[in-house]
């Protein structure tokens, strides 16, 4: 009898484009029985879904700090979502998986560090041994979070097992030259050839959801007015303006895609994005409000780390076993990087105070006994 998997693997062959990535093709690190009822990256969605690494990103900044009383501004949680909804609306008609695209838009973030890309740029420009970029971080917990998983024979082993494909759309979201050097197995994907289309797609995806929502949360807190906003569209494009904007570049993403192996704005919507971009660079992302906030989380990340190098215990007593496995094999830094990249803002911020007043007690600390686990994974 055929199950509801081997179904829509067979709709997959016959109805998808011929450069979509079909599930039964894929293939994953550790092999899995096979589900009844789920494709592969359809397992894959719900792995990410249900995870600790997904739920952190409700407190952790796109631009506008995620705490505070506005509930409103985005997080890298709707973010992700926003990404994975355009992503979908690209695919479906592009005939690439939809599942994949979902997938590696549900994962494309979670590699973030608190308070936005500051936080990103700070971890990074604190270390010596390593590099950081949050997509590579994104795949390194993929690939290392203890998920509490048995192998076909009963052994227990690390990461999430997601297929390779959404693990090389997650690491390729953005470009990518430096790798961290404990990555695993990460001959597997060629940094030099692109995505596969349906990674291509969350990529582009990406650059769509930053522009609808920096401009949303840009005049909510009144750096720019839709006026404004409305005239650089109107200066740019003769298309009509309305609050669905955002439609008209997904079209055109669309119909320059049609029947190719790469996923492309037109020309001129490719001017239009980066007016847009640039727009946004000026008058939201390098504004005082923005630019001071950075700076705080900046200098919180500065603080937390170069405490932790010289006080390793502090994050050594939590999780000891596993802290000190990824000490021994990946050093200090590792051990760093993965307890600061974990942090949400509030988080963040109590630790840094916590530092800050010396006071370094367990109940003023987000206790992180779990911190490596995700017991809830699929």
């Amino acid at each position: 009898m055929t199950s509801f998997r081997e179904e829509q693997e067979t709709w997959e062959r016959d109805n998808l484009c011929a450069a979509a990535k079909r599930s039964s093709d894929s293939r994953r690190w550790k092999v899995e029985e096979p589900d009844p009822y789920r494709t592969e990256y359809q397992r894959d969605i719900g792995r990410i879904l249900y995870s600790n690494c997904f739920r952190r990103l409700r407190m952790k900044t796109q631009i506008f700090k995620a705490s505070g009383s506005d509930q409103h501004n985005r997080t890298r949680l709707t973010h992700s979502l926003e990404v994975s909804q355009i992503s979908r609306s690209i695919s479906r008609p592009l005939k690439l998986n939809v599942d994949l695209t979902e997938a590696i838009a549900l994962g494309h973030d979670l590699g973030h560090t608190p308070y936005g890309h500051a936080g990103e740029k700070a971890l990074q420009d604190c270390l010596t041994t390593m590099s950081f970029n949050h997509n590579v971080q994104s795949a390194w917990i993929l690939r290392n979070t203890l998920c509490n998983r048995l192998d076909l024979n009963g052994k227990p082993y690390p990461g999430f097992n997601l297929t390779y494909d959404v693990v090389e759309g997650v690491l390729k979201h953005t470009k990518c030259k430096v790798l961290f050097n404990e990555l695993p197995r990460i001959e597997l994907f060629n940094l030099d050839e692109p995505s596969s289309l349906e990674g291509q797609v969350v990529d582009i995806a990406d650059g769509i959801a930053y522009l609808k929502h920096d401009i949303d949360d840009g005049i909510r807190n009144d750096l720019i007015t839709e006026y404004e906003f409305r005239k650089l569209w109107d200066d740019n494009t003769d298309l009509p303006f309305n609050n669905n904007w955002i439609d008209h570049l997904i079209l055109d993403v669309i119909n320059s895609s049609k029947d190719k192996h790469q996923i492309t704005f037109s020309p001129d919507f490719e001017k239009l994005h980066d007016k847009i971009k640039n727009f946004i660079l000026k008058n939201i992302i390098l504004s005082p409000m923005v630019q001071s906030r950075d700076k705080e989380g900046i200098e919180k990340i500065n603080a937390i780390f170069h405490f932790c190098m010289q006080n390793p215990e502090f994050i050594l007593k939590r999780n000891s076993k596993v802290n000190q496995y990824k000490l021994e094999h990946h050093g200090l830094e590792r051990v760093i990087v993965d307890y600061i990249q974990w942090l949400g803002d509030e988080n963040a911020d109590m630790t840094y105070k916590s530092i800050k007043d010396n006071i370094y007690h367990d109940d003023q600390i987000n206790e992180l006994d779990d911190y490596f686990e995700e017991k809830s994974a699929m």
